[in-house]
C-alpha cells in the first residue's frame, strides 16, 4: 500500500471512529470514561492523517521530495507531542508556555508542507504562474510564522500573568495580520488552480483529427497508460508527456 493512503486510512478510520464516539455519547445513556481525552486524540490523528497523506502524495510525485519527508517527520514528531502533552497534562490545567512553543513549531511545519505539496500538485511552465506560486509559499510561511508567534506569545502572556489589556492588543494583532495572510494565500493557490487548467482548455480547442492517443510508459514512475499526444499529464505522478508525431 502507498505510504499516502496509508495516513488517508489512518485519517478516515480515526474520523469514524470521532464521530462514532460522539453518537454514542448523543444519543447513549452509556457514558465512555475520559471520552474528552479520546476525542482529541482521534482529532489529533485525524489531523496527522490529513498532513501525512498530502505529504506523501507530494513525495510519491517526485516534488520537494525531502521536504515533503521533513513534513512527514514533523507531523509525526507534533503528533507524538501532542499526545504525550494530554496524557500529562490535565485538561482543565493550561500546557506551560514551553511545552506549546515546541509543539506548534512542527504543527505549523506539517501545515506548510501540506501548503506545498498542494501547489506542486499543479503542472505549470508558465513564468508568471512559477512566480506566483513562489510568492504563494512566501505568504504561507509568514502565515504560519505569524500564527505560532502570536498563539505561542498569548499563551505565555497570559501563564505570566500580564495584564489583559495587553493579551488583548496581541490576539487583535494577530487576528489581522493572519486574516489578510489568510486571504493572500486562499488567493494564491486559486490562482495557481486555474493557471493549471489553462493547458486542458487549450487542448479542448485543438481538433480531434491532431489529437492523437499514444499508448506509452511514464519515464518518471513507470506506469502504463494512454495519453494524449498534444500534452497530458501522467495519471499517477503528474508528470507533464507531449508526444511530437514525426
Amino acid at each position: 500500500m502507498a505510504l499516502s493512503r496509508a495516513f488517508l486510512w489512518m485519517a478516515i478510520g480515526s474520523l469514524a471512529g470521532l464521530v462514532a464516539l460522539w453518537l454514542v455519547l448523543a444519543f447513549s445513556p452509556v457514558w465512555v470514561s475520559g471520552a474528552e481525552r479520546i476525542m482529541i486524540a482521534l482529532g489529533i490523528a485525524v489531523a496527522y492523517g490529513v498532513g501525512g497523506s498530502a505529504c506523501a502524495a507530494g513525495r510519491q510525485r517526485g516534488k520537494h521530495a525531502r521536504l515533503m519527508m521533513s513534513g512527514i517527520i514533523a507531523g509525526g514528531l507534533a503528533a507524538t507531542g501532542w499526545m504525550a502533552a494530554l496524557i500529562v497534562y490535565d485538561l482543565t490545567d493550561q500546557f506551560p508556555a514551553r511545552v506549546l512553543w515546541a509543539l506548534l513549531a512542527p504543527s505549523g511545519w506539517l501545515v506548510l508542507m501540506m501548503y506545498l505539496a498542494a501547489l506542486s500538485g499543479a503542472n505549470v511552465r508558465r513564468r508568471w504562474v512559477v512566480w506566483t506560486m513562489r510568492a504563494a509559499m512566501l505568504v504561507a510561511s509568514l502565515l504560519v510564522a505569524s500564527t505560532v508567534l502570536f498563539v505561542g506569545l498569548y499563551v505565555e502572556f497570559e501563564q505570566r500573568d500580564v495584564r489583559y489589556g495587553l493579551r488583548r492588543e496581541v490576539a487583535e494583532l494577530g487576528w489581522k495580520i493572519g486574516g489578510v495572510l489568510g486571504v493572500l494565500t486562499s488567493l494564491s493557490m486559486l490562482i495557481v488552480a486555474l493557471a493549471a487548467l489553462l493547458p486542458r482548455l487549450e487542448h479542448e480547442g485543438t481538433p480531434e483529427s491532431e489529437r492523437l492517443r499514444v499508448r506509452l510508459t511514464c519515464p518518471r514512475c513507470g506506469t502504463g497508460q494512454t495519453i494524449r499526444s498534444d500534452g497530458d499529464a501522467c495519471a499517477r505522478c503528474r508528470l507533464r508527456i507531449k508526444v511530437t508525431p514525426t
